[in-house]
């Protein structure tokens, strides 16, 4: 019988239902032969979950936000702190476009809301696990109408323009790294990138590293957030 990979997990929430729920799900996961899911931890406080993360490294953190106080920004630091040690996919009651920009941009790999966690989580973690970011269409329409809203808003001010950093260093992205990007802008894994444009997925990481270095960013939901902040001619 194939292994399947052991994956652990913690779940940062202050719902004690929502968690137990979700720990529900999990095991249902690990019934179906999908994963070996194993949850080490889990809380209802912010400062507990920074603690978790980088004392205990889980391979997920499945993370509840409700960013609707400054208070709350403690959220925010768990997804920054964790870019190179854990995955996190954030299970969210607010469907609004400014949260999920901040959450994407502080270097989140997915973004669900908890009304569709049952619908969803598989999901998600199969993309996230597979090098991709989540996004289902009520997140990506919320995502990207607030997106559209800040190029209008820019394209009303006539004395806006990309820095000379951000223009320099997206013209000088290759055809194939902007093949390349436009795929990771549709949620698309290394694997299934290197099938569409034929190459090898080791080349797919090279491209994504010069990707990164040229727009100066360090994961691939900034990269995505990045090349939507100003025009890189990629469609």
């Amino acid at each position: 019988m194939l292994k399947m990979p052991k994956v652990s997990v913690a779940i940062v929430d202050k719902d004690k239902e929502f968690r137990h729920s979700i720990k529900i799900l999990l095991k249902l996961y690990n019934q179906n032969r999908v994963f070996n899911l194993d949850c080490i931890r889990e809380t209802g406080c912010f400062e507990t979950g920074l603690n978790i993360l980088k004392k205990d490294r889980p391979n997920f953190i499945l993370l509840g936000l409700q960013l609707t106080q400054k208070k709350d920004d403690r959220g925010l630091e768990i997804i920054q702190n964790a870019k190179k040690i854990s995955k996190i996919i954030v299970l969210s009651d607010r469907l609004q476009g400014d949260i999920i920009f901040q959450v994407m941009n502080s270097g989140a790999n997915g973004y669900i809301s908890k009304n569709n966690t049952a619908n969803q989580l598989y999901e998600a973690i199969t993309t996230v696990f597979n090098s991709g970011i989540y996004f289902p269409p009520d997140v990506a329409a919320c995502f990207f109408t607030y997106l559209n809203s800040l190029y209008s808003d820019r394209e009303g001010k006539r004395n806006w323009q990309p820095t000379q950093v951000e223009l320099n260093r997206s013209l000088h992205l290759t055809l194939r790294e902007k093949e390349v990007l436009r795929y990771l802008i549709e949620g698309f894994t290394n694997k299934k990138i290197a099938q569409n444009v034929s190459v090898s997925v080791a080349t797919v990481k090279a491209h994504l590293t010069s990707i990164f270095y040229k727009l100066d960013v360090k994961s691939r939901s900034q990269a995505i957030i990045k090349s939507l902040q100003f025009p890189l001619e990629i469609y």
